[in-house]
C-alpha cells in the first residue's frame, strides 16, 4: 500500500508500536497484558483500560472468527496510477481546469478519453452547469476524472479504444443528474423521462457500463426522501410505499405489493421503463422488510447499497461477460477512500466497509482473471491499514484516554469484517 501521510505520521509516533500490540491482542481476542498497557496509560489506569478490554472481549468473543493478514505483496496499481497521473502535464492541465470551476477543452481531453473525449467533456460541463460538489468541497468532475484517468493509465482499455475510460468517467452521471437535468424548456428529467435522458446524454456503446454502474437504488431512495419532503410526510411504510407507487405502472395479481397495502389500493399508470420499476419494487421490498430500528435514509442506502447494487453490479457484470465494469467500481471506491480524510469518522468507516464490500462480492466470481483478483487484493490491504489506523489514532491520544478506549473500541466492532475473515 502507498501510505498517506497522516499514517506514516502516526507510524513515527513513539507509542506506536506499543499501541499496535494492543490492537492485535485484542482483535485475536487476548487480553494485553498490565506490563504492555502501562507503557501506554500511567499507574493504575492501566488496570481499568484491562478490565474495559476484558469486558469487551468477553462480549465479542468468536473462536471461529480468524484475525485477517496483511497482504505484504498486494499490489498498488491504482494508487500507482493515480501517481503517475498526477506527474502527466496533460491530466495537469485538464485537472487544473476542473478544480479551478473551468470545463477542460474537448481537444484537451482527447490524450485520456480518446475518442470519447466530447462525452468526458459533456460529464463535465453539465457537472459544472449543476454545481455539483463533494463534501470535501472539491467539484464533483474531479473524482470522475480521476476515475477514468486510472482507468486510461491502468490500461483496461482494448487497443486503440478508450471506452472504459469514458464509461468510467460517466459512471456517476445518471446517478447525479437524473433529477437534477432540465431540458430545454427548463423541465426536470426524472425517471419518468428516463430513457430520454439516458438517449440524449449517452453515447449507445457506453450505455450498458454506465447503467450497470449506476446505483439505481439510490435514486429511488432520494425519490421517496424528496417526495415524503414535498408533502410533509414521516419516513414510515405506509409513506415509502405512497411515494414509490408513482414509479410502479401495474398491480400485483390481487393488487398488493408485498401483502402490505389493500386490495383496493390503485396504482397509477405510467411511462417508467419496466427495469426502473423493477428497482423500485425491489427497493421497497427491502425497506418493507427493515426492522423498525432500521427505517432511517441513512440505514436504508446502506442495505440497499450492500443487499441490492453491489450484488446487482456483481450479476449484471457476470451476465455481460464483462468483468471491466466491476474492475472500474474498484477505482471509484479506492478514489472515495484516498479522500476520506475529509470526511466524518462515520463516512470514513461506511467508506471502508463499502471497500470491503466490494471485495467480498469479487471473491464470489471465484475467477482465475488476474485483474480482478489484484483489486482486490490492493483495496482489502488499504482498508485494514486504515481500519488499523482508526484504532490505534484513538490509543494515542494524550487527554480523555479512557474515552478514547471505549471509541477505539468501538471502530474494532464496527469494523470486524476487515478485521476478521469468514
Amino acid at each position: 500500500m502507498r501510505y498517506p501521510k497522516e499514517i506514516i505520521t502516526l507510524a513515527n509516533d513513539s507509542g506506536f508500536t506499543t499501541a499496535r500490540e494492543i490492537l492485535k491482542s485484542v482483535i485475536s481476542g487476548k487480553i494485553p497484558s498490565i506490563d504492555l498497557l502501562r507503557r501506554l496509560y500511567p499507574g493504575d489506569l492501566a488496570l481499568i483500560i484491562q478490565r474495559d478490554i476484558e469486558l469487551y472481549t468477553r462480549e465479542t468473543r468468536n473462536p471461529d472468527r480468524k484475525p485477517r493478514e496483511h497482504q505484504v505483496n498486494a499490489p498498488t496499481d491504482i494508487s500507482d496510477a493515480r501517481s503517475v497521473a498526477e506527474i502527466s502535464p496533460t491530466y495537469q492541465a485538464v485537472h487544473s481546469r476542473i478544480l479551478i470551476g473551468e470545463i477542460p477543452e474537448i481537444n484537451e481531453l482527447e490524450n485520456i478519453y480518446g475518442e470519447y473525449a466530447d462525452f468526458a467533456h459533456t460529464v463535465f460541463r453539465n457537472f459544472k452547469r449543476y454545481k455539483l460538489f463533494r463534501k470535501c468541497g472539491l467539484p464533483s468532475a474531479a473524482h470522475v476524472n480521476r476515475v477514468g484517468a486510472v482507468s486510461t493509465i491502468i490500461d483496461i482499455n482494448d487497443p486503440g479504444s478508450r471506452l472504459y475510460s469514458a464509461i468510467a468517467v460517466g459512471h456517476d452521471f445518471i446517478e447525479d443528474l437524473l433529477y437534477k437535468a432540465v431540458d430545454e424548456d427548463g423541465v426536470h428529467y426524472s425517471f419518468k423521462r428516463y430513457t430520454e435522458f439516458v438517449e440524449k446524454f449517452i453515447p449507445e456503446e457506453l450505455r450498458q457500463g454506465i447503467l450497470i454502474l449506476t446505483n439505481h437504488y439510490d435514486i429511488v431512495v432520494r425519490h421517496i426522501a424528496e417526495y415524503l419532503d414535498n408533502y410533509n410526510l414521516g419516513l414510515n411504510k405506509n409513506s415509502v410505499y405512497d411515494s414509490v407507487k408513482e414509479l410502479l405502472s401495474e398491480k400485483g395479481n390481487d393488487g398488493v405489493i408485498n401483502g402490505y397495502l389493500n386490495s383496493d389500493d390503485e396504482l397509477p399508470q405510467s411511462n417508467i421503463p419496466s427495469s426502473i420499476q423493477e428497482y423500485a419494487q425491489k427497493t421497497l421490498d427491502l425497506i418493507l422488510d427493515l426492522p423498525a430500528d432500521k427505517m432511517k435514509f441513512e440505514d436504508i442506502r446502506w442495505a440497499c447499497y450492500t443487499e441490492l447494487y453491489l450484488k446487482d453490479l456483481a450479476a449484471l457484470s457476470k451476465k455481460a461477460d464483462n468483468f471491466r465494469f466491476f474492475e472500474i467500481k474498484s477505482f471509484d471506491l479506492s478514489d472515495n477512500g484516498h479522500g476520506i480524510g475529509s470526511l466524518s469518522m462515520d463516512a470514513r468507516i461506511r467508506n471502508l466497509l463499502k471497500q470491503e464490500a466490494w471485495a467480498r462480492e469479487g471473491y464470489q466470481f471465484n475467477t482465475e482473471w488476474a485483474p480482478i483478483n489484484k483489486r482486490i487484493m490492493e483495496l482489502n490491504e488499504d482498508i485494514l491499514v486504515f481500519a488499523e489506523y482508526f484504532v490505534i489514532k484513538d490509543l494515542l491520544e494524550l487527554q480523555s484516554l479512557q474515552d478514547f478506549l471505549i471509541s477505539a473500541l468501538y471502530k474494532i466492532r464496527r469494523l470486524d469484517k476487515i478485521f476478521y475473515t469468514d
